[in-house]
């Protein structure tokens, strides 16, 4: 789920009090960050911040390694790690930097919860990945779309901003042909908050820090913000994973259609 990200429509007051809520816990209603758990208790990492399988499918855009956009997410990273807040978090490998678009299967076990249609419950996620990658032959997928991260949310995500209504058009009806075409989506399809994560929260802090943190982000993106627009998609990219240090691409799509990997 996205409601703890940052939107492009929120105010600077109610971008503020999802930092806020985000950082402090503010009703989570829990003593920890959801993706944080105990080995074997199907979370993403360990409280001390190592990372724990995680297996899943997704279709994402990596950031281009060449681009100042992805120089200029390292220098925020690493701003980040050099802070006093930073035991709060655990940090990604640079590499993986990248937006999702659409999220397939994923956890410990295998969505529980959540399926495709048309599918065997209880299918590994090899054959998961193999059926999805049959289902989205015909389809295409926009290219060359643009992009701004246009906020640095909490000191572990940066908020996406489309470049014009009709980029996030373009984004959105993606998202909607993969609902349709894989049988498969989440709740929050309509209101998923496009985002690139730079590190996951493994505790809540005070108020004070929290306040903290928010001022130094607005410090450390400041600099960065030019390279960090503008920034141009390639063909999106259908991936595989075993935990969220490595999203290994098993498929392109395309306006040209898809290309198998």
């Amino acid at each position: 789920m996205t409601a703890d990200l940052a939107s492009p429509t929120d105010s600077p007051e109610m971008l503020h009090k999802r930092a806020m809520d985000a950082l402090t816990g503010g009703g989570a209603g829990t003593g920890r960050p959801g993706s944080i758990t105990g080995a074997g208790d199907g979370g993403k990492f360990t409280p001390d911040g190592t990372v724990l399988p995680w297996p899943g499918n997704t279709f994402i855009f990596h950031i281009d390694k060449a681009s100042p956009a992805y120089s200029a997410l390292c220098r925020i990273q690493d701003a980040l790690m050099a802070q006093p807040f930073a035991d709060h978090f655990t940090y990604l490998p640079q590499p993986s930097f990248h937006m999702t678009v659409f999220s397939g299967v994923g956890g410990e076990p295998l969505d529980p919860e959540d399926w495709p249609e048309r599918l065997e419950r209880g299918l590994p996620l090899e054959d998961v990945t193999r059926l999805f990658i049959e289902r989205l032959e015909g389809l295409t997928a926009p290219s060359g779309l643009r992009i701004s991260l246009a906020h640095l949310h909490g000191g572990y995500s940066m908020m996406v901003r489309p470049d014009g209504e009709e980029v996030e058009e373009c984004l959105r009806r993606f998202r909607n042909q993969l609902r349709d075409a894989l049988g498969f989506s989440r709740p929050n399809h309509d209101t998923y908050r496009f985002h690139v994560t730079l590190a996951y929260r493994t505790r809540f802090m005070e108020a004070e820090q929290a306040e903290e943190v928010i001022r130094i982000c607005h410090q450390i993106f400041a600099p960065h913000r030019e390279a960090l627009s503008g920034i141009r998609l390639g063909p999106a990219e259908f991936c595989e994973f075993g935990n969220m240090y490595e999203f290994k691409p098993k498929a392109l799509l395309s306006e040209g259609g898809l290309i198998r990997l």
